[in-house]
C-alpha cells in the first residue's frame, strides 16, 4: 500500500512540474478581461493571467500576435471547457510562433502585463482587443477522444465513473455515460 501511494504521489508531483510556476499562480488583484476591455488605459502595466482557445496566429517581423477567446481558468491555470467567455484578447509574444503548433482550437494560458488595446474588425463589428505583453505562457497538450474499449486504460474506475476526474483534476474529455446503456 505504501508503494502504491508513493507512486501516485510521484505522478502527481511530476504533473505539476510540467506547468511553469508563473502560469500556476495567478497574480494578486489582477483585473478581468471585461474590466480591461472597458478601460484599457486604467490597467496599463497591470499583471494578468488569462487563457483560452487560440483563434489565429499573426507573425510579424519581431513578435507574434495570438488571438484568443478567453475561458475561465482552473486553479492551475488551465482553461476550462465551456461556452462561456468574457471576450477575446491578443497575446503578444516576442519572436516567431509556429502556426503549425499553435493551431486554432488549442488551449493557451499567458501571463504578462496589459499593453493597451487595439480595435480590429470582427466580422462586420469593430471589436476592442486588450493586448497582453507575454512574459510566460503554456500551450496545453491536445486532448484526444477515446473509445469505450480504450477508456479502461485511462480510468481505473471505468465503467463506474468514480471520481470522473483525471489525475490532474480535469474532467475526462469524453462524454460517455459511466453506466452501461441498454437498448430497451
Amino acid at each position: 500500500m505504501k508503494i502504491l501511494l508513493s507512486i501516485l504521489l510521484l505522478f502527481g508531483l511530476s504533473a505539476c512540474s510540467s506547468t511553469p510556476e508563473a502560469i500556476r499562480k495567478a497574480p494578486t488583484d489582477a483585473p478581468g478581461l471585461a474590466e480591461v476591455r472597458q478601460q484599457p488605459e486604467r490597467y496599463l502595466g497591470s499583471a494578468v493571467r488569462w487563457g483560452g482557445t487560440i483563434i489565429k496566429v499573426n507573425n510579424l517581423s519581431a513578435e507574434s500576435h495570438i488571438e484568443i477567446v478567453a475561458r475561465e481558468l482552473s486553479r492551475g491555470g488551465e482553461p476550462r471547457p465551456g461556452d462561456q467567455s468574457e471576450g477575446r484578447f491578443i497575446a503578444v509574444l516576442p519572436g516567431f510562433v509556429d502556426p503549425a503548433i499553435y493551431t486554432p482550437g488549442r488551449l493557451l494560458t499567458v501571463r504578462g502585463q496589459v499593453q493597451g488595446s487595439v480595435e480590429q474588425s470582427l466580422g462586420e463589428l469593430t471589436y476592442r482587443y486588450p493586448q497582453v505583453a507575454v512574459d510566460s505562457h503554456h500551450l496545453w497538450p491536445e486532448m484526444q477522444e477515446h473509445t469505450r474499449q480504450e477508456m479502461w486504460h485511462y480510468n481505473p474506475w471505468y465503467p463506474y465513473g468514480y471520481p470522473y476526474l483525471d489525475p490532474f483534476g480535469r474532467p475526462y474529455p469524453w462524454h460517455i455515460s459511466p453506466w452501461p446503456t441498454y437498448p430497451w
